[in-house]
């Protein structure tokens, strides 16, 4: 049994490089199809809530030769296991921060799931506020603060999948985003959101009080207005409006 569990961690372990070669398996999201539509060589890119990396090592792409990204993953064995996998594919454009993103700085918790045999699903882990039943201890931070610390002179994009801590990433990066305003890829549903006292609409009109943004999604790999997303829509891109890209 423990070679098995051996087995499932290291296919596990692949599935950024198996990002890197195709996008085309059903089992990634439609958005990974467009995002060298959204994300352009030489920039500055987050990826907030990175897992197993598969949206990072996507963006480390599409940022080379000179552009980088920030992957934000709070949970050690999966910031460790970014980390090998970056050291061991030679990606020299991605740094890993082993912190969670919110709207201050300090510690947080997070509470997981169990999966089938009874193990953590630490990968659907989300923050909760009762620390007696939480299953792991972070280190929070901010945006704004990331943005200081790293001296970043500029931000292009961010992918956000925090399962419901969305408004507080946003919300501890008011300052950069106002500034910047990067496009922005959000997970935001209701399940989540609901969890926090918000609704979804409340979460997409704070970042669009900070920035004059449209909000699309992507339809057929295509992008088109929000107002035509479905039910089953989860992922949002926020595109500042004074970016040349539209929908196609």
């Amino acid at each position: 049994m423990a070679s098995q569990v051996g087995i499932f961690h290291s296919l596990r372990s692949l599935l950024p490089w198996v990002a890197r070669k195709t996008t085309m398996g059903p089992w990634f999201e439609p958005e990974i199809k467009i995002l060298d539509r959204l994300v352009k060589p030489g920039d500055t890119v987050m990826d907030v809530g990175a897992n197993v990396g598969v949206y990072t090592s996507v963006l480390s792409r599409l940022v080379a030769p000179s552009g980088c990204v920030v992957a934000y993953e709070p949970i050690h064995r999966l910031a460790e296991g970014l980390r090998r996998f970056v050291r061991v594919s030679g990606i020299t454009n991605v740094t890993v921060r082993e912190v969670g993103l919110s709207a201050s700085p300090g510690q947080g918790y997070l509470a997981a799931p169990r999966d089938f045999s009874g193990r953590l699903d630490d990968q659907k882990a989300h923050l909760t506020d009762r620390s007696r039943s939480a299953d792991f201890a972070i280190a929070l931070s901010t945006l704004d603060e990331e943005v200081r610390t790293l001296n970043l002179s500029r931000l292009d994009f961010v992918k956000c999948d925090v399962e419901g801590a969305e408004y507080a990433v946003f919300r501890g990066g008011a300052r950069s985003l106002s500034q910047f305003h990067p496009t922005v890829l959000a997970e935001i549903e209701p399940q989540w959101t609901a969890r926090c006292g918000l609704t979804t609409d409340e979460v997409k009109r704070y970042l669009q009080s900070l920035g004059h943004y449209r909000i699309e999604v992507v339809e057929r790999a295509k992008l088109v207005p929000s107002a035509a997303a479905k039910e089953s829509h989860r992922n949002f891109i926020f595109i500042p409006d004074s970016s040349t890209e539209g929908p196609s």
